[in-house]
């Protein structure tokens, strides 16, 4: 039933079956409190009717028709509700309190379908102004459609036991004591336990030691199944804010195949053979975003665009990778230098874990390092991100990349900052020629992956 004179949708005769469902059963109030709010009845006097029944409930005082009768007397809002007829015809229209949770969902959809057509009206006002920045104004309109679609959960208290139980249940499906998305990688992984839905992970080096290497193959690994224990593939969205999708794809083509980068541009290699070892690629769910100076906003609103497209195929986005950190822009577009480049970073950092929290997936955001630790050849620590401050209080987990000094090919993972877990330090080999990183071991021939 919609409103005659707004048009707004509403449900009069579900609103007065669950105020006469209360009086004729006052215990059925305690369930219905978590599910429904007095701004979720269209008719102001049903709100006022159900903020007095919840008022007693609060005092622990049964609801009657005399206590509440008194309630709204007392708050001088009897007559406004319609008095004493009123609220004994609400009691009388209902035979038994039977059904009122399923009425109870229809005010709550109402309301809900009310909320929604006011934040189009909200969203309609911003557009038309076209004041601000579009990206601004697109944030600002998910972020209205957001808050509407997290109404919708009726959030109640659970007892512990029901919660082990479904955290046990989750944990096993992941197998092997994984909790994430896995990096392919074995120590890594027994370490972090993967890349855990709602994670902010940085990952820092200096120029050159194979950072971006590193997380296109960590990328290929989760999408080709590499270190799941189903062989599951896990959709990942890179953004590339450096360097063209091209050479990005060509670097996860020389990896797969393990062909050296050089000889590949020089032609020679084995187109058939080439063929059939980069084969897994092609139905690996990567997606890939080469635009240069994103900012936080567009990231936010493409990855969120994503993650419903495969929502809709029964998919999830497992992995986010952000390469890198210093290259991204704030809202407003405008670059810096000193405390408001700082400034700038603490935002965009916030946003990065806003985000990992909203899509429940993790977000690995590479970041340079200040030059430092070169001098001496120092292993990196928290204070050599560089404008860290808030990136360090941020991040979940903080990893550096550096070379060994006394072997060649060997890089030290030092995970510094692990907040779910301990830290540690993983070593590594690193075939430069192939862009890819495998398991490190005495042995000739390095293993990779799993």
């Amino acid at each position: 039933m919609s409103d005659p004179r707004l048009g707004l949708p509403r449900s009069d005769e579900a609103e007065r079956s669950v105020l006469g469902g209360i009086l004729r059963d006052y215990r059925v109030l305690d369930d219905l409190i978590s599910e429904i709010d007095p701004s979720d009845f269209y008719a102001e006097r049903h709100r006022s009717i159900f903020e007095a029944m919840r008022q007693l409930s609060q005092e622990q005082t049964p609801v009657d028709l005399v206590t509440l009768t008194e309630r709204l007397r007392r708050d001088k809002k009897l007559e406004p509700v319609g008095g004493d007829a009123y609220l004994m015809d609400l009691a009388d229209s209902v035979v038994s309190a039977a059904g009122i949770s399923a009425h109870a969902k229809i005010v709550r959809d109402k309301a809900l379908l009310r909320a929604l057509i006011e934040s189009s009206r909200k969203i309609n006002e911003l557009a038309f102004e076209d004041s601000e920045d579009t990206a601004v104004v697109l944030d600002r309109a998910a972020t209205e459609i957001l808050q509407v679609s997290n109404r919708r959960a009726a959030h109640k208290v659970m007892p512990i036991k029901d919660l082990i139980h479904d955290t046990l249940q989750n944990i096993a499906n992941y197998g092997e004591g994984l909790l994430g998305t896995p990096t392919g990688y074995h120590q890594i992984d027994e370490t972090l336990r993967g890349l855990r839905p709602h994670a902010m992970i940085v990952l820092a080096a200096r120029p050159g030691v194979g950072k971006t290497a590193f997380a296109l193959n960590i990328a290929l690994n989760a999408a080709l199944g590499i270190g799941d224990p189903n062989g599951k593939p896990h959709p990942v969205a890179i953004f590339s804010l450096e360097m063209g999708y091209m050479e990005l794809v060509e670097r996860l083509i020389c990896s797969q195949a393990e062909i050296d980068s050089r000889e590949l541009r020089k032609g020679n290699y084995m187109p058939q053979k080439l063929q059939r070892d980069i084969e897994p690629i092609y139905q690996a769910p990567i997606f890939i975003d080469d635009t240069s100076g994103l900012n936080i906003l567009e990231l936010r609103a493409r990855c969120k665009r994503l993650a419903s497209q495969l929502k809709q195929e029964g998919k999830s986005l497992d992995l986010i990778v952000i390469d890198y950190l210093q290259l991204m822009e704030a809202p407003t577009g405008k670059g810096g230098g000193g405390d408001n480049r700082q400034a700038e970073v603490a935002q965009i950092s916030r946003g990065l874990k806003t985000l990992a929290k909203e899509l429940h997936c993790p977000v690995l955001a590479l970041s340079q390092l200040s030059r430092e630790p070169a001098k001496g050849d120092s292993r990196p620590r928290l204070h050599h991100l560089r404008e860290s401050g808030a990136i360090e209080q941020d991040a979940d987990i903080v990893a550096f990349l550096h070379p060994d000094m006394e072997e060649e090919g060997k890089v030290w993972l030092y995970i510094d900052k692990h907040r779910a877990g301990s830290t540690a330090d993983i070593p590594l080999s690193f075939r430069k020629q192939f862009t890819r990183y495998y398991e490190y071991t005495t042995r000739e021939e390095p293993e990779y992956g799993y």
